[in-house]
């Protein structure tokens, strides 16, 4: 579900209106300032999670075209956090950034 609303946030699904990644998940959400609200504070904990994939795992994913469904929820959380976090953490995001694929179908 995560990845799902990451999409939204990241303008990466184009029937969703907005300006920006708050204004698109207020129109998704129905202005529910609070539901909204809730989904950054998801994103923003995602990079602490201890289930996050390792820059192998995103490499490989990426290498057989698919994505973790973590990837694109820890990139929105470390946008909310302004890139703040441990060097493990901003390493794993910078891979994720250059390498991860945007699956066609659902994430792994």
């Amino acid at each position: 579900m995560l990845y799902d609303l990451a999409t939204v946030y990241f303008g990466m699904v184009t029937d969703i209106p907005g300006d920006g990644p708050h204004e698109r998940l207020l129109h998704l959400l129905l202005d529910d300032v609070e539901l909204v609200d809730r989904v950054i504070h998801a994103f923003v904990m995602s990079p602490c999670r201890d289930d996050l994939p390792t820059e192998r795992d995103v490499l490989r994913l990426s290498s057989e075209g698919q994505s973790h469904y973590l990837s694109l929820p820890v990139l929105a959380g470390l946008e909310e956090r302004g890139c703040e976090a441990d060097q493990d953490t901003l390493r794993l995001g910078l891979t994720i950034l250059l390498n991860d694929a945007v699956p066609d179908e659902d994430p792994a």
